[in-house]
């Protein structure tokens, strides 16, 4: 077909001219009886943005030409691009079987399989396109990846510093070796990968922020929390602040601050203790939360008033996320304001006893990264149920609280769930109680920021607020911290707290 007659087609689609779009590749079709103009039409509108009508023309052209590699691949990108990924991946599967070395073809079946879940089948197909490029350096990140996933830390790092072999510049090669080294507890190294990245791609959020979460593991709170600026979920901002600036040290006194939270509600809690940081600074700070923690962050100092994301807001002149206080304010030593900083009134009368009241919290309905991992059940803890002299109270809410009525736990625990409302309620029960143990949530921030004596059992990896060892905690100076010794072993975890229960001190009754 003549370049003419495909620039007439193309130009025919980019202006929207179908019909004469249509003539001209029938055109090829009478004078000469191939196909390339349909061709030629099918990619036009591919390009143009047109992804549905081009698949229906891909359909007929893949029935006209079964034996034609292209047309079978460009019929699924357009089925991609219609949001039909498993008839995409058939398509590129059948261009593979009539050109086996067609490496697009390849790359594209293994990325599907990828976004479909399906990594056992997607690393066959990446293995099968490094037999075509042996130096396809996405090939092995995307291999490198799989490992990763499945847990095979030492294959994923072999397979990344391969892609760094095949191409230095690949800068999700050196972020993804980064986070097998900072697992492996390879710091040095993890920070370095993390600075090669950077230093390729300085705009690499990624990578910025891997390394500020590598930074405060390690306690190196100011570069940390200044790298810490570059997450992701500052895109989280209610719709009404979005328009508003961000507050800094260089606005004058007097302004009227919107405070909201990025991160999760615990996170929301431990950096509560900031907003007197800003108050300091002569702003006048609104507390714009969800409703579960207005009347708990109405007890902060430094906050003026609170309002629900979604109700209506006072006019307010600035916005600043709860976790870029740190940064912004230039007080990112944890030590400076460890609390306690939230308060609240016991629930009821509490007769003296010689029993520990202790409350409990097993389960998270986080759907972050390690989430699930850091999740009990209450089968689990179950060595902690028989130990004399404990009344236990659960302070879970959700779904887990199912898990109450059974065995070993049915009738040892009180369960007020159904009384408490929003973080207020579960602050006035924890007042009462002498201990709170709990795996890393809200209710630990919660415990830790009112002062109560909590005890935080640690899944491994743990969120960088916990860092990498110690018993103790830099934010909560009454949190014991009980750490895994391995990826998933709680056993451990759940004797530790037991004996620990059993060993306390009759003067105390928290000795651990």
């Amino acid at each position: 077909m003549e370049q003419t007659l495909r620039a007439a087609i193309v130009s025919a689609v980019s202006s929207g001219d179908m019909p004469r779009a249509v003539r001209a590749a029938h055109g090829v079709l009478e004078a000469e009886g191939r196909y390339e103009g349909y061709f030629a039409l099918v990619t036009a509108l591919l390009d143009s943005g047109n992804p549905g009508l081009a698949a229906q023309y891909f359909a007929i052209l893949r029935d006209a030409l079964p034996d034609h590699a292209e047309v079978a691949y460009g019929y699924g990108l357009a089925l991609q691009r219609t949001d039909r990924l498993d008839e995409a991946i058939l398509q590129w599967k059948y261009a593979l079987e009539i050109a086996p070395k067609f490496a697009d073809a390849c790359r594209n079946v293994a990325m599907g399989l990828i976004d479909r879940g399906r990594d056992d089948e997607a690393a066959v197909f990446l293995k099968r396109l490094l037999g075509l490029k042996p130096k396809d350096a996405r090939a092995l990140l995307h291999l490198g990846n799989i490992a990763f996933r499945r847990g095979a830390v030492d294959e994923a790092g072999a397979t990344f510093r391969q892609a760094l072999g095949a191409d230095p510049q690949c800068v999700e090669a050196w972020i993804n070796l980064g986070e097998v080294e900072r697992g492996l507890h390879h710091l040095a190294e993890a920070e370095t990968c993390f600075r090669q990245a950077i230093s390729r791609a300085p705009e690499a959020r990624q990578a910025h922020f891997n390394l500020g979460v590598l930074l405060l593991e390690q306690s190196r709170w100011p570069e940390g929390f200044a790298e810490f600026q570059w997450r992701a979920n500052l895109n989280r901002i209610p719709p009404a602040l979005a328009a508003l600036p961000l507050w800094s040290a260089a606005v004058p006194a007097g302004a009227r601050v919107g405070l909201w939270n990025d991160q999760g509600l615990g996170d929301a809690i431990l950096f509560l203790r900031y907003a007197a940081g800003l108050k300091a600074r002569g702003a006048e700070v609104v507390a714009v939360l969800p409703p579960s923690l207005t009347r708990l962050a109405a007890t902060a100092p430094g906050i003026d008033s609170v309002a629900a994301i979604g109700q209506p807001l006072p006019v307010l002149d600035h916005q600043v996320p709860l976790a870029s206080l740190p940064h912004l304010l230039a007080e990112p030593e944890p030590a400076a304001r460890t609390g306690p900083y939230l308060s609240a009134a016991a629930a009821g009368g509490r007769e003296a006893s010689a029993r520990l009241s202790v409350g409990l919290a097993w389960a998270t309905a986080a759907d972050g990264p390690n989430a699930k991992a850091r999740n009990l059940s209450l089968e689990a803890l179950a060595p902690l149920a028989g130990l004399p002299d404990i009344d236990w109270h659960s302070l879970q809410v959700g779904p887990a609280t199912a898990e109450i009525g059974g065995s070993p736990w049915r009738g040892v625990f009180r369960d007020p769930s159904p009384r408490l409302r929003d973080f207020a309620d579960t602050a006035a029960l924890v007042a009462g109680l002498d201990l709170v143990i709990s795996i890393d949530t809200s209710v630990a921030h919660l415990a830790g920021a009112l002062g109560k004596p909590v005890w935080i059992l640690l899944s491994r990896p743990c969120a960088w607020i916990w860092q990498w060892d110690g018993g103790g905690s830099v934010w909560y100076p009454g949190a014991t911290l009980f750490r895994q010794d391995g990826d998933g072993d709680w056993g451990t975890v759940v004797a530790a707290v037991a004996r620990a229960l059993r060993d306390r001190r009759p003067d105390d009754g928290l000795s651990s």
